[in-house]
């Protein structure tokens, strides 16, 4: 009977010898619960899935829904796999290699922990390929956005003043759980307010200072922050190397230390 289960593919991405430990550790953790979601995605796809793990196996019995399920795994892993690749890019050698170069016994470039540094730069360039909503929005979506949140905002705080408004609250333990919830309902209208502000203030930034190339602006700057944060410097070079690895094109240094610091592109222009 187990040869008619399907199993999970075998894991397909060759990770280089030059990739740190961390990081070749973080990818093969990431890639192996993707491809384990697509595996139980096409599970629940190839039947009316309903059941606890033991069904899976049942539905992936019927001969029909086998093949339907193997011909979807195939694609889905495929396109994982797809993903994962550019980080396998030998350009990603220069970058990791960068990273580790020492200098009299000290790193030129310092970070508090630098696996955890190494790493978190991965998965924020992983997360650059996989999320576009960032750097597409446009005037309107931003306002649309804006509005979405704060009508949540206002619909928590209705809600909040029906509950202080109901009657039968006579004891003081439960006029004190009305309270509560009162409360604990303006406290969640008041971060859908903050959101709302916090991300029109930055969308908007994107989208007004966005040119013909808003992908590649937003995610240099995604990275070129990252890199500040972790390493103190936006490290221009290294941001255009990772921004082409996860565009699978060729951005040039001097565009990222133009989207980076527009203040520098305006002090070139005034000399």
């Amino acid at each position: 009977m187990k040869a008619d289960v399907p199993r999970i593919p075998k894991l397909r991405l060759r990770i280089p010898a030059w990739v740190p430990k961390p990081v070749a550790q973080s990818i093969r953790a990431k890639y192996a619960a993707d491809v384990d979601w697509a595996y139980r995605a096409a599970l629940k796809e190839s039947g009316d899935y309903s059941g606890p793990d033991e069904h899976l196996a049942e539905i992936a019995r019927q001969d029909d829904v086998r093949r339907a399920f193997a011909d979807v795994v195939r694609d889905d892993v495929a396109d994982i796999t797809e993903r994962y690749l550019p980080f396998c890019d030998r350009r990603m050698e220069g970058v990791w290699r960068e990273l580790s170069r020492q200098r009299n016994g000290a790193f030129l470039h310092p970070a508090k922990d630098r696996q955890a540094a190494l790493v978190e730069l991965f998965e924020t360039a992983l997360l650059c390929q996989e999320t576009r909503r960032g750097a597409t929005m446009t005037t309107g979506q931003v306002e649309d956005q804006r509005s979405r949140y704060l009508a949540k905002a206002e619909e928590l705080e209705s809600d909040a003043s029906a509950i202080m408004a109901t009657p039968g609250a006579r004891r003081q333990t439960e006029r004190h759980r009305q309270t509560k919830r009162y409360l604990r309902l303006l406290d969640a209208a008041d971060v859908y307010k903050e959101y709302a502000a916090e991300r029109y203030w930055a969308d908007s930034l994107t989208s007004l200072e966005r040119a013909h190339d808003g992908r590649a602006r937003w995610v240099a700057l995604t990275i070129g922050h990252k890199f500040r944060e972790l390493f103190g410097s936006p490290m221009y070079g290294l941001t255009a190397t990772i921004t082409s690895v996860v565009l699978r094109r060729t951005v040039e240094p001097r565009t990222v230390r133009q989207w980076c610091d527009p203040a520098d592109k305006a002090r070139k222009k005034s000399t």
